[in-house]
């Protein structure tokens, strides 16, 4: 993304605001609010599937760092229909440094995901292929939302990599 490390870690930590640019989240109900620039802030998220169906997962920030050198982890854990672990990664592209300041940044999203939701469970077998093209299409909406947001340029997505368990 072009754009500079800050503007995304303001957007991804303010999770009561998601659906503001994040088309497929359609609510977003603070559960807890922890102090400002500490991890601990919970956020009931409702989303909006491409398939049709609708899905809520409680996400709770478990940790936030940031490095001086621009590198930011953003790390959570969710509940409810999808359950796991998230991890948002904020890397400066030192090549596009301008003036002192990376124009660049890479975003990088791992979720490691249990479906939570019977029927989803008893369908991923059939529907896997289905499955990993909504989340795909529900990330590349988040991407083009975030970069909308923030009124930088989004690169095309280089990786979608779903890792069986």
């Amino acid at each position: 993304m072009t754009c500079t490390s800050q503007p995304i870690w303001d957007l991804l930590t303010d999770l009561e605001n998601w659906p503001r640019w994040w088309p497929q989240v359609s609510q977003a109900r603070l559960l807890h609010r922890a102090p400002v620039g500490e991890a601990g802030t919970k956020v009931a998220l409702t989303w909006r599937s491409p398939l049709g169906y609708g899905f809520t997962i409680d996400v709770l920030n478990t940790r936030r760092e940031r490095g001086e050198d621009g590198h930011c982890e953003i790390e959570g854990r969710s509940s409810g229909d999808l359950m796991g672990q998230g991890l948002w990664v904020l890397d400066p592209v030192r090549s596009s440094v301008t003036a002192g300041e990376p124009r660049q940044v890479d975003v990088t999203y791992r979720y490691e995901v249990e479906l939570g939701r019977r029927w989803m469970r008893w369908l991923a077998p059939l529907l896997r292929t289905l499955f990993k093209w909504s989340h795909f299409a529900v990330m590349e909406a988040g991407a083009q939302g975030m970069a909308t947001r923030l009124n930088c340029r989004s690169s095309r997505l280089k990786h979608w990599t779903v890792v069986q368990g």
